[in-house]
C-alpha cells in the first residue's frame, strides 16, 4: 500500500502509469503473476531510481518455495513502446520463473528476473558455470588460478554495476565487479603504488576486460568499518586508521591548481530538484539552502588533491593498525574537504536512519577527523562544515531511493539538519557541543535519546505498561 506521499507523487506524475505499481509491492506480485501465473511468497523492494515523466526503476528480493530470487522492474514514460520494444527483441536468460522477462505494454512495465539486465552486458555470464570459467578467464586472464572459481554476490544496482567475491575452495581471493559500458568508459583510473608508509590506500587491480566492462581486483582481508561504527561496544580505532589511510590518498601527490566547483554545484542542485519532486513543501528550503552551498562552493579557491569521490564507511575495511580504502571508481582530483564531508553526511544519514545512534556518528566522525589530522593534514572546520551541508543534499533522496517507510519525514530531518550547519558557520562540525539531534530542533533537547532505539526503549516499555 502506498503512502500519502507516494499517493500524492503518482498523482502528480501521471506520465508514468506503472509508476503506482512499482511503488507498491502487492500490485507488483499481483502484476507478475498475472504475468507468470506464479504468486511469490514474499516480495521486499529495497532500492529505487526515480526520474520524474520519464522512468522509475524498482529492485526487489522475493521468495519462492525457500528460493531468493532477484528482480528489477522498469517503468517507462512517453517512450515506452520503443523501450519495450528493444526488451523484446533480445534474447535472455530463462529462470526460476520461466521467462527471464515479463513486459506490461498498457503500464509501460518491463520486469527483469536475474541475471538479465539491459545495461550490464556481462552479468548473464554468471549464470552457468561454463559462461562464468569463460568470464574470469577473460578478466583474470594472468591469474588461472581464479578460472574455476564460484561467485558470492555482495552488491547489485540493476542497470549500474554488480560486484562479487571470487572464491577459490569457499575462500575469498578477488573481487569481480560488472559495468555498463558508459560506467567502465568513465572510470577514474588512476595509476598509484599500492604501499604508502604502513596504510594500504588503495587496492590491487588484477585484471580488466573492455569487452564484457569489467575489471578485477584483488581481495582485502579485514573488517568492513561500517560494522564496526555500528556496535556501540566496538572501539573506534579503526575510524582513525581510515582517517590516516585518507590523509595518506590526499598527500600521495603534490597538489594541483583549484578546480571549478560546478560539478557540485550541479549535483547540489540535481539532488534539490528531486527531493523537491518528491515532497513539494520542502522545495521553498531546498532552493535557500541550495543557493547558500552554491554561492559558498562558488568562493572556494582551494589546492586539488587526489581524492577519493566518493568516501564513506563502506569503503574502508579495517584490520589490526591498517585501513584500506575500497572502491576507487571515482578515485580523481578534487578539494579533500569534500571526502571527509561525504563521510559526514552518510554518518548523520545512518544516524538519522537509526543505524546508530547520534552519539556514536559523532564519535566515528572525531575518531575519522583525529587519524586525519594526525597524520598531519590540517582541516578548515568551516569549510568542512559547507561540504558536509552539500553532500548532505547530494545523499538527500536515499530514503526514498532505499524504501526507508518513514522516508519523508526523514528526508525532511536530513533537510534541517543542512539549515543547521549553513545557519551557524562557527560550529565545529558534529560536535557534542553542538549535536546534529539538536540542530533538528534546537527546541527539544530530548529528541537525539528519542531518535535512538536504545534510549527510547525503556520509556516506551514503561509507558505501554510492558
Amino acid at each position: 500500500m502506498l503512502d500519502s506521499a507516494e499517493q500524492s507523487l503518482v498523482g502528480r506524475d501521471a506520465a508514468l502509469p506503472g509508476l503506482a505499481t512499482l511503488l507498491d509491492g502487492e500490485r507488483f506480485v499481483e502484476l507478475l503473476a498475472q504475468r507468470t501465473g506464479v504468486t511469490l511468497d514474499s516480495l521486499v523492494p529495497h532500492y529505487l531510481r526515480y526520474k520524474p515523466g520519464t522512468r522509475c526503476l524498482a529492485a526487489y528480493t522475493c521468495q519462492l518455495q525457500g528460493q531468493t530470487l532477484s528482480l528489477h522492474a522498469v517503468a517507462h514514460g512517453k517512450d515506452a513502446e520503443v523501450r519495450l520494444g528493444k526488451a523484446r527483441a533480445r534474447c535472455w536468460t530463462p529462470g526460476a520463473l520461466g521467462e527471464g522477462v515479463w513486459l506490461e505494454p498498457e503500464q509501460g512495465i518491463a520486469v527483469y528476473a536475474f541475471p538479465n539486465d539491459l545495461r550490464v552486458p556481462a552479468l548473464a555470464s554468471v549464470a552457468t558455470p561454463g559462461s562464468r570459467y569463460g568470464l574470469l578467464r577473460r578478466v583474470f586472464s594472468e591469474h588461472p588460478d581464479l578460472w574455476n572459481g564460484t561467485l558470492r554476490r555482495l552488491a547489485y544496482k540493476p542497470e549500474r554495476r554488480y560486484v562479487a567475491a571470487v572464491e577459490v575452495e569457499g575462500v575469498p581471493r578477488a573481487v569481480l565487479t560488472l559495468y555498463t559500458r558508459a560506467g567502465f568508459s568513465s572510470l577514474r583510473l588512476v595509476s598509484l603504488a599500492l604501499a604508502k608508509g604502513r596504510f594500504r590506500e588503495s587496492v590491487t587491480r588484477l585484471g580488466r576486460s573492455q569487452r564484457r566492462a569489467a575489471v578485477g581486483y584483488r581481495w582485502v582481508e579485514g573488517e568492513p568499518l561500517h560494522e564496526i561504527i555500528a556496535d556501540p561496544a566496538r572501539d573506534l580505532r579503526g575510524a582513525v586508521h581510515a582517517g590516516e589511510a585518507l590523509a595518506a590518498l590526499h598527500a600521495r601527490r603534490a597538489p594541483r591548481a583549484p578546480i571549478d566547483p560546478k560539478e557540485d554545484v550541479a549535483q547540489t542542485q540535481a539532488s534539490a530538484e528531486t527531493v523537491a519532486t518528491l515532497l513539494p513543501h520542502l522545495a521553498p528550503r531546498l532552493s535557500e539552502a541550495v543557493g547558500v552551498i552554491t554561492r559558498r562552493l562558488s568562493q572556494r579557491s582551494a589546492a586539488a588533491h587526489i581524492v577519493h569521490g566518493d568516501f564513506y564507511a563502506k569503503q574502508v575495511v579495517v584490520t589490526q593498525g591498517d585501513a584500506t580504502l575500497l572502491d576507487l571508481d571515482a578515485l580523481g582530483w578534487g578539494e579533500p574537504l569534500r571526502d571527509l564531508g561525504v563521510f559526514a553526511a552518510h554518518l548523520v544519514r545512518d544516524a538519522i536512519g537509526e543505524r546508530i545512534s547520534f552519539a556514536r556518528a559523532e564519535s566515528s566522525h572525531e575518531a575519522l577527523l583525529g587519524g586525519y589530522e594526525g597524520a598531519g593534514r590540517s582541516i578548515d572546520r568551516d569549510a568542512l562544515e559547507l561540504y558536509t551541508a552539500a553532500a548532505l543534499l547530494w545523499i538527500a533522496p536515499h530514503f526514498f531511493r532505499g524504501r526507508d517507510a518513514d522516508w519523508p519525514v526523514r528526508t525532511e530531518s536530513l533537510l534541517a539538519t543542512v539549515e543547521g550547519l549553513l545557519r551557524d558557520e562557527a560550529a565545529p562540525s558534529l560536535r557534542s557541543s553542538d549535536s546534529v539531534a539538536s540542530r533538528l530542533d534546537p527546541k527539544l533537547p530530548s529528541l537525539e535519546p528519542s531518535l535512538d532505539p536504545a534510549c527510547a526503549q525503556g520509556p516506551l516499555a514503561r509507558a505501554l505498561g510492558e
